[in-house]
């Protein structure tokens, strides 16, 4: 059974700052170092683009990319979107970013994700709960090309049940979301990218006095490590003074953690 206390929103992408002396819940399942420990090196998609929204959401293989507009939907939509269903690519979202969405709503499962439904069970609440229906034929283009509906019934199960069981080892942190961008857009930020600054604000340099701290060290002086099989280079390698670990950040924006490194031992010399 989870835990009671409030879970930690940092420590799912391993960059909780307070470390062992943080209030909030740790749960073992969503501990970043799990990243690449699955089965077989296996890793969801974190392909943006690759599917509508529906596919993502329910973890289905799509074949919306390289269609057309609402009229010509993937055939998850065709045979089961019914009439209100729009069809389309989901470019700021993949597989993994909607995943790891849903594993951090399954607190009461110690995180693990929801088993498959099935595409025939009626939807709904109560007395209005109806079995999913076709797209109507005056919403599809003529000669809509896809798969039948019964191919589609016959289909595998694309998220295999050992993620489902254990996601955190198979996902990695996903990107910001739209609303996200736009906050930080809106604050004058821009992520992944120099700080914007309002045009009306005469641009000034900090003064030495007021920032004394604001200097950096020298290049580090060993030459990057080795690139990893399964996320890439090595962007960066960043000291964490809170919790006295190395964090490294890898091309595909995987970051892993050492353990906490011991105090250094101080020696204090005789008067």
């Amino acid at each position: 059974m989870a835990e009671s206390r409030q879970a930690c929103r940092d420590w799912p992408h391993g960059n909780c700052p307070r470390g062992i002396r943080c209030p909030f819940e740790h749960h073992a399942n969503l501990d970043a170092s799990l990243v690449g420990t699955g089965t077989n090196g296996y890793m969801v998609s974190n392909i943006a683009g690759e599917a509508c929204w529906n596919c993502l959401q329910m973890g289905r293989s799509c074949d919306k990319r390289g269609r057309g507009g609402d009229d010509d939907p993937c055939s998850e939509c065709r045979w089961f979107g019914g009439k209100a269903c729009k069809c389309k690519l989901m470019d700021q979202s993949s597989y993994n970013d909607q995943m790891f969405a849903a594993m951090l709503e399954r607190r009461a499962w110690d995180y693990a994700l929801a088993p498959p439904k099935d595409r025939t069970t009626p939807r709904g609440k109560g007395p209005l709960k109806s079995p999913p229906t076709p797209m109507p034929d005056d919403q599809v283009k003529p000669g809509w090309r896809g798969q039948s509906r019964e191919q589609v019934l016959a289909k595998p199960e694309m998220i295999p049940s050992f993620v489902r069981e254990r996601p955190r080892a198979y996902l990695v942190s996903p990107r910001p979301s739209v609303r996200a961008r736009k906050s930080a857009e809106h604050r004058g930020l821009q992520l992944g990218g120099p700080s914007q600054v309002s045009s009306s604000a005469a641009p000034q340099a900090p003064s030495p006095a007021t920032f004394p701290a604001d200097e950096f060290p020298p290049p580090f002086p060993y030459p990057p490590p080795q690139a990893h099989p399964r996320y890439g280079s090595v962007l960066s390698i960043t000291w964490m003074y809170a919790t006295r670990t190395w964090e490294r950040q890898y091309a595909d924006g995987t970051k892993l953690k050492s353990p906490p490194l011991p105090e250094p031992v101080r020696h204090i010399r005789p008067v």
